[in-house]
């Protein structure tokens, strides 16, 4: 296993610990922007850590899912957090 710069670059999927939310975001954007391509639903509802971090994780998802993704499918799609207590699953 590398560790350090070597693992940067072996795998560009690894996020550093000082912008981990900001990474995640833009990950969880990239994946929603694939899942919209192949599957063009009309909303796609994200629950666990998306509910407590709201905005913060959400707000770059969806401008990374706006820049990816064909207008077409993008215009009817809605991303909202779950709505049930956060203490589901726990």
């Amino acid at each position: 296993m590398l560790t350090g710069k070597g693992a940067r670059r072996q795998a560009p999927w690894v996020c550093s610990g000082c912008c981990f939310s900001a990474c995640c975001a833009r990950r969880l954007g990239e994946v929603l922007a694939i899942l919209v391509d192949l599957l063009n639903p009309e909303r796609i509802v994200i629950g666990g850590l998306a509910m407590r971090l709201g905005s913060l994780l959400l707000d770059p998802a969806r401008s990374v899912l706006q820049r990816e993704v064909l207008a077409p499918a993008v215009a009817h799609c809605e991303i909202i957090p779950a709505a049930l207590c956060v203490t589901m699953g726990f």
